[in-house]
């Protein structure tokens, strides 16, 4: 790999990032080109050489944040060796990264530009995959004998998705993440996975 590719591949990444935070400012549709020119420090005609459209841009940042956030998932998941600790791990972590301004907002974004763009929702989808084999191995892993979670892991993982999400709403909502959200979803996942000691 030349050293100009990974150059050029970091000031992507750099783009994508700076944009994510005009975004999740201001919403994909109200932020205009001189919005995004400011954020990236870079001209109209730079930014639209990286990518061709405003559209484009979105769905870059939507493929982008998801493909670093379930890595970064798996990489705390993997540090943690009991289920149970993974489990709650991954719950939290995801609850705890609404925390962050950008972060919440951008997923709120993203959620709401897939109901009215095809193509954002695509995206989306398609680097579910990855972030859905994550949250079903580790609901397996933490299951115990009779649980809803050894029953139907995936809909245990879509139950926690829509936890989540409601965190996230009311987040915004509130313009701060509630600890007592975030407790209040562990006591359910935990109930899902089953209560008592393995033995």
């Amino acid at each position: 790999m030349s050293r100009h590719y990974l150059a050029a591949e970091m000031r992507r990444i750099q783009v994508l990032e700076q944009a994510a935070v005009a975004f999740a400012a201001r919403g994909f549709h109200a932020t205009s080109t001189a919005d995004l020119c400011r954020a990236t420090g870079l001209s109209p005609g730079g930014l639209f050489r990286l990518f061709p459209t405003k559209h484009d841009l979105a769905i870059a940042i939507v493929a982008a944040d998801a493909d670093a956030f379930t890595a970064r998932l798996g990489a705390a998941v993997a540090a943690t060796a009991d289920p149970d600790a993974a489990l709650e791990v991954f719950v939290r972590l995801q609850l705890t990264d609404l925390a962050d301004d950008v972060a919440r907002n951008l997923r709120i974004e993203i959620v709401a530009e897939s109901t009215r763009s095809a193509d954002v929702a695509a995206a989306a989808t398609a680097h579910d995959d990855a972030f859905s084999s994550l949250a079903t191995t580790v609901v397996r892993a933490a299951a115990r004998p009779g649980s809803a979670a050894e029953r139907d892991p995936s809909a245990v993982v879509e139950l926690i998705g829509v936890l989540v999400d409601g965190v996230a709403t009311r987040s915004a909502v509130m313009g701060r993440l509630d600890e007592g959200h975030v407790d209040l979803v562990l006591h359910v996942v935990r109930g899902l996975t089953g209560p008592g000691d393995r033995s």
